[in-house]
């Protein structure tokens, strides 16, 4: 059955029973009507984003630290100033491992606001520029974020509640965060062009309370790009995983009823 008759059906059934709650039924019925048959658009559900490009410059590999325990005893008694019989060697220890300090160079993230944009606009989804928040809701000033994102993975707990508060100002109830780490460039054997892989991280916040709330989440996920020369390939690999992260963070949205 079509959903506008079933509208109608359930609105004519309500009018019998109990008139209040007809006449709810019936505005729902009359925007269904007015919107063409589309899904009707949420409100109070405002949409931002802050994501940030970073490419490794340099990376320091620990060598793995070993340290040895040796312990000797003797199995014969010996004579004073002179060890006789046999002796017994054990040896053990540990292995100690360090992880890669990788440090990064934030990029432009242009492309990235660009692509994710494209795939909210074509979802339906109501979005609100980072730039405007910042400038309305008074959010700190991205030039000032990137350092934070050159040796760690994330906002530091003051700059993510500016960012909050600031959103919040601005009516927004969902933020989402995160990095777009760009990798090191290689030869694919079946094209022969440059590719360069990234990796994606990315949380969504429920922002209407005063505990903001965990609602969604993209990766760690690797995404690859192609092109003639690294250049291209690290851009062409920015707008995939811009777009596909884009789409994960719409399917979360619309699972909270978001449209």
């Amino acid at each position: 059955m079509k959903l506008k008759s079933l509208l109608f059906l359930i609105g004519l059934s309500l009018l019998i029973t109990e008139p209040s709650i007809a006449e709810s039924s019936k505005n729902v019925y009359l925007a269904y009507e007015h919107s063409g048959g589309a899904p009707m658009r949420s409100t109070h559900s405002l949409f931002t984003f802050l994501f940030m490009a970073r490419k490794a410059t340099s990376i320091t590999q620990f060598d793995e630290k070993r340290t040895d325990v040796r312990v000797r005893r003797n199995t014969a008694p010996g004579s004073i100033g002179f060890v006789s019989g046999t002796q017994m060697e054990q040896t053990g220890g540990s292995t100690q491992r360090r992880e890669d300090a990788v440090t990064y160079e934030v990029t432009s993230s242009q492309d990235i606001d660009s692509a994710m944009g494209e795939v909210l606009t074509s979802a339906g989804i109501e979005y609100a520029a980072y730039d405007d928040v910042m400038i309305n809701g008074g959010g700190p000033d991205p030039a000032v974020i990137k350092p934070e994102f050159v040796h760690k993975d994330d906002l530091s707990p003051q700059t993510r509640a500016r960012i909050i508060n600031a959103s919040r100002r601005c009516d927004v109830r969902y933020l989402a965060t995160g990095t777009i780490d760009i990798g090191v460039n290689d030869v694919d054997p079946v094209s022969g062009n440059r590719r360069v892989y990234v990796s994606v991280r990315a949380n969504l916040w429920d922002i209407s309370t005063t505990l903001p709330r965990k609602v969604g989440s993209v990766g760690p996920v690797q995404f690859s790009g192609l092109g003639p020369d690294q250049s291209v390939a690290s851009r062409n690999a920015l707008i995939i995983a811009a777009k596909e992260t884009a789409l994960s963070l719409v399917d979360q949205l619309n699972a909270k009823g978001v449209r």
